[in-house]
């Protein structure tokens, strides 16, 4: 077993696992997927639902002597479209079963049940956090292409959390998303962590649409406690959704936790001079973001602010419909 980091050769040495590396249009850069060479073989994720996504797929599997139809299962890490876009369409041409928490089934299962109820979360939240109209209508154009990233599928077979299959541990850590879902093998000493800890970077605690009669939930705030958990989880190495495989996964935690402690500052800072959209402390945060990509902005500014909320350093309240938030 090698002691340090391993390279994506070693990656086949040792554990029999292929990166593969799918393109994506989002400030992150590509998503890593992963083929597991087991009999028969399981891939980890599936990355958009594009052409381009699918063809390198297909060339890369092919690499190793495999088709598509080959596969035995899916398993995902969470619902997000650069993650299970292509899980619909896999699972109409193969024979391949699929596993993934609850949420990504319920996510499947209404892709395109409530695009209307979807589209007007997403257009009352620019409205609620103050993003200016030239701006919403930009927004809202990439917003009818971002739904074609990924179509509808039903999940096979659920993972609830601490549950087993094909021999893989399931742990349920929301925050980046509320399905994220890290997938341990303990036997390789190997975890598929998607999105939930990256090396270099801070995964997005994104914003997500409440169930009916529920308020938004707080996903930094949510996220933060999920990294306190996985701190103490036997992880070994870690295969993520973005960068590099690493080992010291307590490192990298505690690296997202500094880098969140000082952008909380950032925020405050933002705010010291009175009331405050998540608009404005979004691009206080990232003055040069492109209109299509606000709700990474908008996701990373409200989480902060919630969290100073959460620890009496701020409060919100609404101002003729538009959130703001004040320090006390």
């Amino acid at each position: 077993m090698p002691k340090t980091a391993p390279s994506r050769i070693e990656l086949e040495k040792h554990f029999g696992v292929v990166c593969i590396s799918l393109p994506t249009p989002f400030p992150v850069g590509p998503v890593k997927v992963f083929l597991v060479k087991h009999d028969p073989p399981i891939l980890i994720d599936t990355g958009l639902n594009s052409e381009e996504s699918y063809g390198i797929l297909s060339e890369r599997l092919a690499e190793h002597g495999l088709k598509l139809n080959d596969l035995g299962a899916v398993l995902v890490t969470h619902g997000h479209r650069d993650h299970v876009g292509l899980l619909g369409r896999l699972m109409r041409e193969t024979k391949a079963d699929s596993y993934g928490h609850p949420l990504v089934r319920t996510l499947g299962r209404d892709a395109d049940n409530y695009p209307q109820a979807r589209k007007e979360f997403y257009l009352g939240i620019l409205e609620e956090f103050g993003v200016p109209s030239e701006i919403k209508e930009e927004a809202n154009s990439f917003y009818e292409k971002f739904r074609t990233f990924s179509e509808p599928f039903d999940l096979a077979h659920v993972l609830e959390d601490g549950e087993q299959a094909l021999g893989y541990t399931a742990y349920h850590v929301p925050g980046h998303s509320p399905s994220d879902t890290l997938l341990t093998q303990p036997e390789l000493g190997i975890t598929f962590v998607g999105d939930h800890i990256l090396p270099g970077t801070n995964p997005n605690p994104t914003l997500q649409q409440p169930e009916p009669g529920q308020s938004r939930s707080k996903s930094l705030v949510l996220y933060q406690r999920s990294l306190a958990r996985t701190r103490e989880l036997d992880l070994g190495i870690c295969l993520p959704g973005h960068g590099e495989p690493f080992e010291d996964h307590v490192a990298v935690v505690d690296r997202i936790l500094e880098r969140q402690e000082r952008r909380g500052r950032q925020v405050m800072k933002l705010m010291k001079s009175g009331k405050r959209t998540p608009y404005e402390i979004s691009r206080g945060l990232f003055p040069d973001l492109p209109a299509q990509h606000i709700h990474l902005g908008l996701s990373i500014a409200v989480g902060h602010m919630e969290a100073q909320e959460e620890c009496g350093e701020a409060h919100c309240c609404h101002v003729d419909g538009i959130l703001q938030y004040q320090p006390l």
